[in-house]
């Protein structure tokens, strides 16, 4: 629990001071044991006290110094992420159109307040759920889907489909869909894009 809460690098060495201690201060206990001189006792401790003052800077300047750093670049690297991905959420969810990403086994992996209005469901809720669950339509199930064409080779589909809502509506969109790839170039679902044409 202390360790788990200690993840200063200082605070860490600090750990490793104290059970230093103990540890030299367990093993002069035992010898004293079989030696009558309190004196050996105290010698033992100064010993250990020394031997802390001795390894605490170097450990720090040569082992810690370096842990700190990394831990600091990684630290670095983690808010650039997460600021890049904001920025990334805030375009995603301000486009015109609704879009969502939907993986190889037809499963919403992320869907844009837009499309979330546009079918009537909560944006977080939608979530993992089967995209022909929540939007349903003709080409569902078929060749014709864009997801099963995007496995099948296409690089890209602009399409005009029909869509049934929740309520029962239907309704017609131009969708467009391109391959969601992973950052080793794996295609790991689609990005899809719809457009109301209803009135059109």
């Amino acid at each position: 629990m202390v360790i788990t809460a200690c993840k200063k690098p200082v605070c860490l060495l600090g750990l490793l001071s104290g059970a230093i201690l103990i540890a030299e201060l367990a093993v002069t206990l035992g010898l004293h044991r079989f030696s009558a001189s309190w004196g050996a006792l105290l010698a033992g401790t100064i010993n250990s006290l020394l031997l802390i003052l001795v390894l605490f800077p170097v450990l720090y300047y040569i082992v810690l110094r370096s842990l700190e750093r990394e831990i600091k670049g990684h630290s670095q690297s983690e808010n650039r992420l997460r600021m890049t991905n904001q920025e990334l959420d805030q375009i995603f969810q301000t486009a015109a159109g609704g879009m969502w990403i939907v993986d190889n086994d037809f499963r919403v992996r992320r869907i844009n307040n837009t499309l979330a209005e546009m079918i009537g469901v909560d944006s977080q809720g939608a979530i993992g759920h089967k995209c022909f669950e929540l939007f349903p339509g003709p080409k569902c199930h078929t060749g014709e889907c864009p997801l099963i064409r995007i496995q099948s080779g296409e690089t890209r589909i602009s399409d005009e489909i029909e869509k049934i809502l929740a309520n029962g509506q239907h309704k017609c969109y131009i969708i467009t869909a391109t391959p969601f790839e992973n950052s080793e170039g794996f295609l790991t679902g689609i990005v899809e894009d719809f457009r109301d044409i209803t009135d059109r």
